[in-house]
């Protein structure tokens, strides 16, 4: 699946196109109640994305990537399942949600 995601975590958004959503998540968490994160293809995909402090930038990114790439599976999508994890904690494997 293609699109220009948005991952919420509890540091910020963080803005980025990508072709690798299906690999993204692993196996369902019971106790956590959410996808364990595939660490490669989280930094494959946001580790060079630009940063945003709040929701509003980060969309504003995101519509400037949909106009320069306006066919994608998925359109313009919010990752916030992990909003309660800094994305150093998820790329390094500490936390799973």
């Amino acid at each position: 699946m293609s699109g220009v995601y948005v991952l919420k975590t509890k540091d910020g958004y963080r803005v980025a196109y990508s072709e690798s959503y299906n690999d993204l998540f692993g196996a369902y968490i019971d106790r956590t109640m959410n996808y364990a994160v595939n660490v490669s293809t989280l930094k494959k995909m946001f580790g060079d994305a630009k940063y945003f402090d709040n929701e509003k930038d980060a969309l504003d990114e995101a519509k400037k990537i949909a106009y320069i790439i306006p066919e994608t599976d998925d359109g313009i999508m919010i990752i916030g399942n992990y909003k309660n994890v800094t994305y150093s904690e998820l790329s390094d494997g500490n936390k799973d949600s």
